[in-house]
């Protein structure tokens, strides 16, 4: 009970939520509201025989994300 409490205030206090699978988007959108849950695919191309991207620059301004996974 109480985690549930946790995840739904949580959730109230954020300004966007970010799914990377389609039933992560349905539930947010069901928790939190739709308007404030975007999809964005999982992006990782974690393929073995590719390079590690280089470090942004230094001078490049980076927002503040929290990735919460289970």
């Amino acid at each position: 009970y109480i985690l549930r409490v946790l995840l739904r205030t949580t959730l109230r206090l954020a300004r966007r939520l970010v799914a990377i699978t389609r039933e992560t988007e349905s539930f947010l959108a069901l928790e939190a509201g739709a308007s404030r849950v975007r999809y964005l695919p999982n992006f990782v191309d974690a393929a073995p025989d590719e390079p590690p991207l280089d470090a942004l620059a230094a001078d490049v301004a980076r927002p503040r994300v929290l990735f919460v996974g289970w």
